[in-house]
């Protein structure tokens, strides 16, 4: 199954960006196992499914937008009379 242009651009884009986050988090140290943090706060491995749905959600709602303002900047679609 081929990806619209949109969606496989930034789909690389948010995948990029939370490979660099994800580089870039440490859980273990010591600094965020001092941090107040509140009761409610899930568990730990809860955190990798949420996250990875809302990155999922960010790419397919970025690919929409760019399709609808690329469309935009195009201009209108001719009439289907004049469509080949």
């Amino acid at each position: 199954m081929k990806l619209p242009p949109q969606l496989a651009r930034t789909s690389a884009a948010v995948a990029a960006t939370a490979v660099i986050g994800g580089l870039g988090t440490d859980v273990t140290s010591r600094w965020y196992r001092h941090l107040d943090k509140p009761t409610w706060q899930p568990p730990g491995p809860a955190f990798g499914p949420a996250w990875t749905t809302l990155y999922a959600l960010m790419a397919v709602a970025s690919a929409r937008w760019t399709g609808l303002t690329s469309r935009r900047i195009a201009g209108p679609s001719p009439p289907p009379s004049e469509q080949t």
